[in-house]
C-alpha cells in the first residue's frame, strides 16, 4: 500500500481532528466546523490519530465492521477505503458514497471515526467502543435504529450546515421522534415487526 504524502505539515493534530487535502492545509478539531467543509462531493480527507501503529488498524477494522453490519440490509455499492500517510499520526480516508450522500450521514461518519479509538480489534469490542463515544451514547436510540437499516433521514435534502448534524438532530430525541425521523431506504431488506409495534426497530 503506497503512503499518501501530507503537504508540508509536521505538526501532529489533536487526535480526532480532520483535514482536507488542500493548499491551505488546516486541521479542524471541531467536527461542526469541519462539517461545513465536508460535502457530498468530497472524495476524501485526512483523519488525525495517536501515532501508535495500532490506530490505523483500529480505524480500518471499526469502519469495515460498521459497513458490514449496515450492508446486511442496505445496498452499499462501494466501501470506504483507507491509506496510510507519510505521517504516523494521520490516515487518509475516501468515504463510501453511502456516507457522503446525506449531511446527517456525513456527520455520523465523523463521530464513528472517533469511536474507533475505543475499538480493540483483538477483543472485537464493537458495541462497547460504539457507545463509549459520548455523542453516540447520547443518541443511542437513533444509533440503534440506524444500524438496523433505517438509514434515511426524512427531509434530509432540506438540511444544511453543521448545526444540523447527527448529534444536534438526535440529542434528547425520544423514541417516537427517532422512529418518525429515520426511515429505511427503498431497497433496504428489513424484517419488520420482529419486536412488536412501535419498537425502535420497527
Amino acid at each position: 500500500m503506497d503512503e499518501l504524502k501530507i503537504l508540508n505539515n509536521d505538526m501532529s493534530p489533536i487526535p480526532g481532528s480532520f483535514s482536507l487535502d488542500e493548499p491551505n492545509f488546516n486541521w479542524y478539531k471541531c467536527r461542526e466546523e469541519f462539517s461545513n467543509r465536508f460535502e457530498a462531493s468530497t472524495t476524501g480527507f485526512f483523519f488525525g490519530h495517536k501515532p501508535e501503529a495500532i490506530y490505523f488498524e483500529k480505524i480500518v477494522k471499526f469502519i469495515e465492521k460498521t459497513e458490514n453490519v449496515l450492508s446486511l440490509v442496505n445496498d452499499i455499492k462501494n466501501r470506504t477505503t483507507f491509506k496510510k500517510t507519510t505521517r504516523p499520526w494521520a490516515i487518509w480516508l475516501e468515504p463510501s458514497s453511502f456516507w457522503t450522500c446525506q449531511l446527517v450521514r456525513r456527520s455520523l461518519f465523523t463521530i464513528l471515526l472517533r469511536a474507533s479509538f475505543f475499538y480493540d480489534p483483538k477483543k472485537d469490542n464493537y458495541d462497547e467502543a460504539l457507545f463509549q463515544e459520548k455523542y453516540l451514547q447520547q443518541t443511542k436510540l437513533a444509533v440503534c435504529r440506524f444500524m438496523f437499516g433505517y438509514t434515511n433521514l426524512k427531509n434530509a435534502e432540506q438540511m444544511t450546515g453543521g448545526s444540523n448534524g447527527w448529534y444536534a438532530h438526535f440529542n434528547s430525541a425520544d423514541k417516537q421522534t427517532v422512529i418518525n425521523c429515520l426511515v429505511p431506504p427503498a431497497e433496504a431488506k428489513i424484517k419488520k415487526n420482529i419486536l412488536g409495534l412501535n419498537s425502535i426497530w420497527n
